[in-house]
């Protein structure tokens, strides 16, 4: 992101863009143009606002940009001096309107400084919820959780009780580029209904609120059928830290038994 922000964007506009659009080109530089144009179309092509999807696009950005660079740098119409400026100048307006500005460089500080992708500060961060699991299912019992938030599998140790796992898009139909849309795949919704009734998980966890997305408008409560049936086969027992906690009540009622 701060190479985004500090180098592609602005090294690209002050001297790609000038690359790009000068009358006189040699044949290598028209393939790469050419090149460029191809894999931003691929990339546009997914779909998804994200920029791993343009990862083919950077290197040809970088090619042309750095010509662009040396032909100005060396031209007797432009000073080093100027360009320089300029660079640093853009660099500077451009990063304080991107992305909510200060804002988005204070959240960058806080992620390097606090170490926000490492494990430990998963584990940290979500103490209550993992030492609920841990108390309460032993390595053989299945937990379903929905929402993006599929680190929590991999941090109780804990196995799925559906096949949407990781990738969680099917069921809640979440269309990117319109945020308050919900487009199901076909039979998804069945197919996770499925996948619960056959695995019989004890837990089913919640995670809107804590989702790595960040969606609240995606909660469970919106889906019909699976909060219908989530209604009748399980109970809302506890909410830890955003992660609402519902018991299967098969569960429930062998615990009582036991206690008898």
């Amino acid at each position: 992101m701060l190479g985004r922000i500090f180098l592609l964007i602005p090294f690209f506009t002050v001297f790609g863009i000038y690359e790009i659009i000068k009358k006189n080109k040699n044949r290598e530089e028209i393939y790469i143009i050419l090149f460029l144009i191809f894999t931003a179309l691929w990339g546009a092509l997914h779909g998804l606002p994200f920029p791993h999807h343009y990862r083919l696009l950077f290197p040809f950005l970088f090619i042309i940009s750095l010509i662009g660079y040396f032909n100005i740098v060396f031209s007797q119409k432009f000073q080093l001096k100027n360009i320089l400026n300029i660079f640093i100048i853009f660099s500077i307006l451009q990063g304080f309107f991107y992305w909510n500005g200060i804002d988005f460089y204070k959240k960058w500080i806080e992620f390097l400084s606090e170490k926000k992708w490492t494990k430990e500060y998963e584990i940290k961060s979500n103490s209550e919820i993992l030492e609920f699991l841990n108390k309460n299912t032993s390595p053989e019992d299945k937990i379903v959780i929905w929402g993006h938030n599929p680190k929590l599998y991999l941090l109780s140790k804990r196995d799925p009780g559906t096949k949407f796992k990781a990738w969680f898009d099917p069921v809640i139909g979440i269309v990117f580029y319109d945020i308050h849309k919900i487009q199901q795949f076909p039979n998804a919704e069945e197919l996770f209904i499925f996948d619960i009734k056959r695995n019989n998980p004890k837990y089913f966890i919640d995670a809107t609120k804590c989702s790595s997305i960040g969606i609240p408008y995606y909660s469970v409560d919106k889906y019909y059928k699976i909060y219908e049936f989530l209604l009748n086969n399980y109970k809302r027992i506890k909410e830890l830290n955003g992660y609402v906690i519902y018991q299967n009540k098969k569960n429930v009622c062998n615990m009582w038994n036991n206690k008898k």
